[in-house]
């Protein structure tokens, strides 16, 4: 995947680090995954166990960029692929009191429209509940954060709009700020339509944004599991533990 090539520059390929906990999670819609754990920034996540892995680490902030296998010889000539799930954490020094997730995913798309040639497009939103409102977790949504992608999946083909549609759904189940774009990755490659998720750690101390995104004609037959990459990064068990002592 290059659709985030603009933000991740002089990063070499690379398997999971020795400070990224991996093992074998399940298996969704007939792909393996791996669940993966970056101790450090206590957050957990989900990438297909044959991907690639590429992490650039700095002093505060660290962003993870996953992607297939390099083509075969044979397929070179099909063009150069979009698919990929990008990652970004953030820690700050000091307590975050005032976090707003929305202000947080315009911000990461202004600086990512930058990166990609100002060719993104904002396709839909969907916003968290305040913070003051009661948040019930749904029944189909288990206690690490994962949601039925079926459920997300049969509100979008009810009502695309911003009210009903997919990001709203996921917005409110994930607690977090989501958005439908599209955008080109670089000249010469396919359009890219995908989902970007942003929120804060329950202790206002980290903040992460993840992009999942797949060329455009594959999109509908794909959201399933870009649901199911985008809802499996959470707050890790170490960080839940230390916030309730």
């Amino acid at each position: 995947m290059s659709f985030a090539s603009g933000l991740l520059r002089d990063i070499s390929p690379s398997t999971r680090s020795a400070s990224t906990n991996a093992s074998i999670d399940s298996t969704v819609g007939d792909v393996l995954w791996d669940l993966c754990e970056r101790m450090d920034y206590y957050v957990q996540y989900n990438i297909p166990s044959s991907w690639q892995v590429t992490e650039l680490l700095r002093d505060n902030s660290i962003a993870i960029q996953c992607s297939p296998p390099p083509p075969t010889e044979a397929a070179e000539g099909s063009g150069a692929a979009v698919h990929g799930i990008s990652l970004n954490c953030f820690a700050y020094k000091q307590r975050v009191k005032q976090a707003d997730s929305v202000r947080l995913l315009h911000v990461f798309l202004k600086r990512f429209n930058a990166s990609v040639n100002n060719s993104l497009e904002l396709l839909s939103e969907g916003h968290p509940p305040p913070p003051l409102a009661e948040v019930r977790i749904p029944a189909n949504c288990s206690s690490g954060g994962a949601v039925d992608a079926r459920t997300v999946t049969s509100a979008h083909s009810r009502d695309t709009g911003d009210d009903k549609g997919t990001c709203q759904t996921l917005a409110k189940q994930l607690n977090s700020a989501v958005a439908e774009v599209t955008f080109t990755p670089g000249p010469g490659q396919p359009l890219a339509h995908g989902l970007c998720r942003a929120f804060y750690n329950s202790n206002g101390r980290f903040h992460y944004v993840i992009v999942v995104a797949v060329p455009e004609e594959e999109y509908a037959n794909s959201l399933d599991l870009m649901i199911h990459a985008l809802a499996s990064v959470v707050e890790s068990r170490v960080e839940a533990a230390a916030k309730r002592t």
